[in-house]
């Protein structure tokens, strides 16, 4: 079942009832709170009072974007400056960036949350956009990539988004504004996939910084074996013999970025590795672990300059390979534990037909 977004009326009721239904909402979660931290007997990590305060926190935050956007369109509104003012883009990015810091802030303090850089991370030149390709793995990755370009490199992160989160009262109000692109939750037949890249690559501007997760979905064991059997099912066994090599990335789609690639040629591209929480896939792994002081998300980056990248769509398609199979390796390097697969098939044995 497929949730369309929400019409404009919607969302500006659900804007109005958010505070305080977030208010309500802290007022019954304050007893829970009381009872998990009594809890500590039992749960001496105290899991379930963090879960439920970074929870809390995450409301809080969110209410904030809804009361933030709102004055800032009363503010502007006053001053005569509209959506295309620069003071526009400025007050929304603050928010922006306010949001992410807090909310990596109490991950931090909360949950344990940990971010190391195996070298110093080069955002590119100041003058170009930026075009970012990152691994898909573990839970919260794209927070971290979004907190990353803007607090680090000062980069407003312009992403393609699920329209279903328009029913987010502060995150979808706020990310509209700036200009995020939102895509139907599921694509019907004839729709150009491309059109939402291609059409973001355009509008970005100086310090912008385009963020795209070149695999579609985050990597699990279960995902890359399902991976290497659509595309044996398919007659594709090349492609399923280099995935089953790829123990550590799924196979990367290639339209986006091509399409970024193509309609930027003047932009700076990173490709970013990540490694340190991939292990946790369901939320009963997710709660074990915490508090996650013990893994750190280790990042490791690789910029290339207008020059030092391809052009044709062909040769780029080739290049992205060749940087996942960069990716591929050193995860397989740095990963603190190895890859769990129920069922015992490490290898599902792709053998290719060609003599």
């Amino acid at each position: 079942m497929v949730i369309p977004p929400p019409p404009r009326w919607v969302r500006l009721l659900l804007q109005i009832a958010y505070v305080p239904l977030v208010a309500l909402l802290t007022a019954l979660c304050v007893p829970l709170f009381v009872l998990a931290v009594l809890l500590w007997p039992i749960d001496r990590k105290l899991r379930a009072a963090r879960v439920l305060a970074l929870f809390l926190v995450f409301l809080w935050l969110d209410a904030g974007l809804v009361t933030g956007v709102f004055w800032i369109w009363v503010r502007l509104s006053w001053r005569g400056e509209g959506r295309l003012s620069q003071a526009w883009r400025d007050e929304h990015e603050k928010l922006l960036l306010d949001a992410l810091d807090g909310f990596m802030e109490h991950a931090a303090r909360w949950v344990g949350l940990r971010i190391e850089f195996e070298e110093p991370v080069d955002f590119g030149s100041e003058q170009t956009p930026l075009l970012v390709f990152a691994r898909h793995a573990g839970p919260g990755d794209s927070v971290v990539l979004a907190w990353l370009l803007s607090s680090y490199a000062e980069r407003l992160p312009r992403v393609v988004l699920k329209d279903f989160l328009r029913w987010d009262p502060g995150i979808g109000a706020l990310l509209y504004r700036l200009r995020a692109y939102f895509v139907p939750s599921r694509s019907g037949a004839g729709d150009d996939r491309a059109k939402p890249v291609r059409e973001l690559s355009r509008s970005l501007e100086r310090m912008d910084a385009l963020l795209l997760f070149p695999e579609g979905q985050n990597w699990t064991p279960k995902r890359w074996r399902a991976t290497i059997r659509r595309f044996v099912d398919t007659g594709d066994l090349e492609r399923a013999a280099l995935s089953e090599s790829w123990e550590h990335v799924l196979p990367p789609r290639s339209r986006g970025v091509v399409t970024a690639m193509a309609e930027r040629p003047d932009a700076d591209v990173m490709v970013v590795a990540h490694t340190g929480l991939e292990w946790l896939v369901s939320p009963w792994q997710i709660f074990k672990a915490i508090p996650l002081h013990d893994h750190p998300l280790l990042l490791r980056a690789w910029t290339f300059g207008p020059s030092e990248r391809p052009r044709d769509p062909e040769e780029i398609e080739a290049w992205l390979d060749e940087q996942w199979n960069v990716v591929n390796e050193w995860v397989g390097s740095h990963q603190e534990f190895e890859p769990e697969f129920p069922d015992g098939l490490r290898s599902l044995r792709i053998r290719s037909t060609d003599p």
